[in-house]
């Protein structure tokens, strides 16, 4: 039957006077965009014709119409519709379409030869219509424009048909074998979960997984994070719609089991994941040399009988709607490799209709994605989340026993970050049940001592000092973790072996800590066992080792800061040697520093002036200050070593990072330590300046008031503060009693500054207020009128700053440590000139120019 070309234009006269007409306009007024999206995924409509609802000015009718199409509404039924409208839990809605069509139904002809007639009727004037309209072609004969009528009739009622053979049907079928392999091998996956490798028995990951907090960033410009209800949402806000996703959380939060629990919704066609017809899993960390994505596919997913090529699914893809997940970016073997598919995939040049959601560690960011690509961090179990799953997997319904795990959690808030990470909350969970050797502990160092002994002891936590683990050196284990572990994630299970020793290898095996995955290497396209360690922190508890033994000595030292570099230098077994170590970056292993300092107390003090040495990491000295266990004497004497330096606080560091800075401030406003300068780098959120209260970005903890502190930085790329802002700024900077300097830095506050009480109390102490806004040009504050005083310009290379040549800004610039002092004839009071309305704008460009600059840096 013909149906209308588009409800868009004006609707056929006979249309509108049938009940079924009217119908379809009620239906249309029942729908409203809201409950139209998620119908959409349900009904698994492609992209375009998603977009096409989106994009149309009556997306109700456009709805309908495509609806009308797939077949989904006709005139004897609506079930398919009145279905999905109740899976998606709108019930009211279905059931006003239902007392809709029911009154379709009562009013339409009954006899069916009546019903029969009215629709040859209806489809001969459609036709009579179709060749009115096109007049140039041959005009039919009564006779034969009878016989092409009855042609036309059979095409429509006759079923259609794939013919067995035909490329269409074997192209179906070849999708159907690919969904069917793809599906047995993720149930695989998803099936038989161990919480902890030293744990019998095995879950399904939907009775496994509960949700902890999830975050999606709103607001860039501003760092705004906004919390989202459950994982689905990731894929229906509207908020975060995008083709490109990014998860990222600390270690053992969560990414690889959300992306599992993802792949079981796809198995079980729940929604929204029902809406793609295919899902691939890719787990980055094989994708060594790989040198497509469709060998990747054939290689990991499908059985090795499977009679698919390469180019059946690149053939299938194609021609389908799909979404691909890679997990874990911050173990892919070949970041470097800029040309691989991988990297294509990321950046938006390969699969851009697919959907791509990409897991990593916060501090393995991808450097290059699209614009449009949405960021969503895990930020771990709160207590809810906790207390959900302690008492649905852990207790298994006991109360005794779930009572027994929230209590100890409650007795032992040092460890509360720690167990924020769903992976070692779980395994902690299990042990405290049974075991009372957990309480009491005060640092994570003891409590990772004995997480290894439950994995020797499999849960008999009774075992004495003769455990298993003392049976066996693992020093080439830790020094294996400690000079590769950065560079390879895995090792082949032939040469690991026989560098650790049989005994060794065969015990962590069995015991869990070593994971063999057996893998296709390309180099000789053969399979092959490859060992890995069952998480990253276990590599970095073997490293802390090794790390330890050297620091130690009594004669090491350290060498440059390397992002993620391992040792080089003799072996620390040579009496000769150097014993020079080369610094990994603590944003990335900071648990191997913490974990070298509990182990060893000579190493600790060593690692901590170490740390000290370096402005951006000064503030792991605090966590590794708790696991040192010094006397409150010696924590005393290194804090107030470090508050000597300058405190830095930057919008790249971690929630862990920030929170540990935060409360080095905190403890030395505490112990009336003079605290020389902190400096605030892109961190301060907008909405908070205005109250007087600087909160720091990603934690959302606001920075202590701090009486001692003599120096007050705010760093501000290309910003320009208000008026509001920069009140909030003075109130807080009065009540820092001691300060002396505040100074803005690539930034602009506003012409003029409204004269305060707190701009008083500032004028009364002789603190002075300094701005520079384009490295250039410093001015100062008259605190008692408001004004700005041009003092000067800082001499600069012209080679790094051409005020004739600013296009531009170079590397070199933008990441110079290095501050030229401020003279006595360029800071002279006597040179002070008033800001002019000229000079502002022009600042004002400067700035602005400069945001511009770090965005392109940014890109780099």
């Amino acid at each position: 039957m013909a149906s209308p070309k588009s409800y868009g234009g004006a609707r056929p006269k006979e249309e509108k006077q049938t009940e079924y007409g009217s119908f379809l306009l009620e239906l249309k007024d029942c729908l409203t965009i809201d409950d139209i999206l998620p119908l959409m995924t349900v009904l698994e409509f492609k992209p375009a014709e998603r977009d096409k609802v989106e994009q149309s000015g009556d997306p109700g009718r456009e709805f309908v119409h495509l609806m009308r199409r797939k077949g989904i509404i006709n005139r004897t039924s609506i079930s398919i519709l009145t279905e999905k409208l109740r899976f998606c839990d709108l019930h009211g809605v279905a059931e006003d379409v239902y007392d809709s069509f029911h009154r379709y139904q009562t009013q339409r002809p009954q006899s069916s030869s009546s019903s029969e007639e009215y629709d040859t009727q209806r489809l001969q004037r459609s036709f009579s219509q179709e060749y009115d309209t096109h007049r140039s072609q041959p005009s039919f004969s009564k006779q034969g424009k009878k016989l092409h009528f009855v042609r036309e009739l059979k095409k429509i009622f006759t079923p259609k048909r794939q013919f067995i053979g035909s490329q269409k049907h074997k192209t179906k079928h070849k999708k159907l074998q690919f969904v069917t392999e793809l599906k047995n091998r993720y149930r695989n996956l998803c099936g038989g979960i161990q919480p902890a490798p030293f744990l019998r028995d095995r879950y399904d990951i939907g009775k496994l997984f509960v949700e902890g907090g999830i975050e999606f960033l709103e607001d860039e410009q501003g760092e705004k994070w906004s919390k989202l209800e459950n994982y689905r949402m990731v894929f229906t806000d509207p908020r975060i719609k995008s083709k490109r996703r990014i998860i990222h959380g600390e270690p053992g939060y969560g990414k690889s089991t959300l992306v599992l629990q993802i792949t079981h919704d796809w198995c079980q066609e729940k929604t929204p994941m029902a809406g793609f017809e295919i899902l691939i899993l890719l787990r980055l960390r094989q994708f060594r040399n790989v040198p497509s994505i469709y060998s990747a596919i054939k290689k990991f997913l499908l059985p090795k009988d499977s009679k698919l090529t390469e180019d059946d699914i690149e053939s299938i893809l194609d021609r389908a709607t799909a979404i691909i997940l890679l997990d874990g970016y911050d173990e892919y073997p070949d970041r470097e490799n800029k040309c691989s598919d991988i990297q294509y995939i990321i950046r938006g040049d390969m699969f851009q209709e697919y959907e791509v959601v990409l897991t990593t560690r916060t501090s393995y960011l991808p450097p290059k994605s699209p614009n449009t690509t949405k960021r969503i961090r895990l930020i771990g179990f709160d207590d809810a989340a906790r207390e959900t799953y302690i008492r649905n997997v852990v207790a298994g319904g006991s109360s005794d026993d779930a009572n027994k795990v929230s209590q100890f959690l409650k007795e032992n808030p040092v460890h509360a970050d720690f167990c924020k990470s769903p992976l070692f909350f779980t395994m902690i969970s299990y042990m405290v049940q049974n075991s009372e050797r957990f309480r009491n502990l005060q640092t994570v160092t003891q409590l990772f001592r004995l997480i290894i002994k439950c994995f020797h002891s499999h849960q008999e936590t009774k075992a004495t000092e003769e455990n298993r683990e003392q049976e066996l050196d693992h020093s080439e284990l830790d020094k294996v973790s400690y000079e590769s572990y950065v560079y390879k994630i895995s090792w082949e299970k032939t040469n690991l072996r026989v560098k650790i020793g049989k005994d060794l290898y065969e015990e962590y095996v069995r015991i869990g800590i070593l994971i063999e995955e057996e893998v296709f290497d390309y180099d000789t396209l053969e399979y092959k066992t490859d060992t890995r360690f069952f998480h990253k922190l276990f590599a970095e508890w073997f490293a802390a080792h090794y790390f330890a033994k050297v620091a130690a000595h009594p004669g090491p030292t350290f060498g440059p800061w390397m992002n993620q570099r391992a040792l080089t230098g003799e072996s620390p077994s040579d009496p000769s040697c150097s014993y020079r170590l080369e610094s990994p970056d603590p944003h990335d292993v900071h648990y191997m520093y913490r974990f070298a300092c509990g182990l060893n107390r000579d190493a600790a003090l060593k690692i901590i002036e170490h740390l000290g040495t370096n402005k951006y990491y000064n503030q792991y000295t605090l966590l590794c200050i708790r696991e040192w266990g010094g006397s409150l004497e010696e924590i005393r004497s290194t804090v107030f070593q470090l508050c000597l330096r300058t405190i830095y606080i930057s919008d790249t560091d971690s929630f862990l990072v920030q929170k540990s800075t935060l409360e080095l401030i905190k403890f030395a406003s505490i112990q009336k330590f003079h605290i020389s300068s902190v400096r605030l780098w892109d961190c301060l959120v907008s909405n908070s300046l205005s109250e007087g209260n600087l909160r720091v970005k990603s934690t959302d903890l606001y920075l202590p008031v701090m009486t001692t502190l003599e120096k007050l930085e705010i760093y501000e790329y290309g910003r320009e503060i208000t008026e509001e802002e920069t009140a909030g700024i003075f109130r807080y900077s009065a009540m820092c009693r001691e300060l002396k300097e505040l100074c803005f830095q690539y930034c602009l506050l506003p012409r003029y500054i409204k004269v305060s009480e707190s701009m008083s109390v500032l004028r009364s102490r002789g603190v002075e207020v300094k701005c520079l806004p384009d490295l250039r040009k410093w001015y100062v504050l008259d605190l008692e009128s408001g004004q700005w005083m041009f003092r000067g310009e800082i001499p600069m290379a012209d080679g790094l700053f051409n005020r004739e040549d600013e296009t531009t800004m170079t590397d070199e610039l933008y990441n110079s440590e290095d501050e030229t002092p401020m003279t006595d004839e360029l800071f002279n009071r006597e040179d002070e000139i008033p800001m002019t309305d000229e000079l502002y704008n022009r600042e004002l460009e400067a700035v602005r120019q400069l945001a511009g600059w770090r965005r392109q840096l940014d890109e780099k």
